[in-house]
């Protein structure tokens, strides 16, 4: 009975979504997400604190518009899924916070160990996996935005994606032609 804030940040986008039970009848794509941050505003892989200001107050205009359907006190628990927030949470979790939970400190945490290590070569971190430590500091400028604006203190990562749902959607779908959903698929 829970009504849940579900935020999905990919490489390109992030989705947010409120639901209860089965029903989710509030949704938002925004076009911000690790990989096209990391591009944008680590190019070189180069970790400084006005790339990271510079990067949250970009992230922030572009999710902006979300402020009021998704502020806290609209939700009663936030939900992580994708790969940004499994890259976080497995960092966190490595690093002895609490697995499965994304919070603020932490997030303030991961991005003291980002500076310090002042780019994506010399980042060694527990629980990064290869392929993340090129777009971490875009998807942590994202998060961190997310956090900010939606007044999240703590977030819970999900066991799937977005996708995963997709999919589970149409295996579960009827043969019955008369699903516009189903025809145009």
């Amino acid at each position: 009975d829970q009504l849940r804030l579900v935020v999905d940040s990919g490489g390109r986008s992030t989705e947010l979504v409120l639901e209860q039970g089965l029903e989710a009848p509030t949704m938002e794509s925004c076009r911000v997400g690790s990989v096209a941050w990391s591009m944008k505003y680590f190019p070189d892989g180069h970790f400084s604190p006005r790339a990271f200001e510079m990067a949250e107050i970009a992230a922030k205009a572009v999710l902006d518009e979300t402020v009021t359907t998704y502020r806290a006190g609209t939700w009663d628990v936030a939900y992580g899924s994708s790969g940004t927030i499994g890259a976080v949470s497995e960092v966190l979790t490595a690093a002895g916070w609490p697995p499965g939970l994304v919070t603020r400190e932490g997030l303030d945490w991961l991005l003291d160990r980002l500076l310090k290590a002042q780019s994506a070569e010399r980042l060694k971190l527990e629980g990064i996996k290869e392929d993340r430590r090129a777009v971490i500091g875009g998807g942590v400028s994202v998060l961190r935005a997310v956090f900010d604006l939606l007044g999240i203190a703590q977030m819970e990562a999900a066991q799937g994606a977005l996708r995963h749902g997709v999919l589970y959607d149409l295996v579960d779908r009827d043969e019955d032609l008369t699903d516009l959903r189903s025809t145009s698929v």
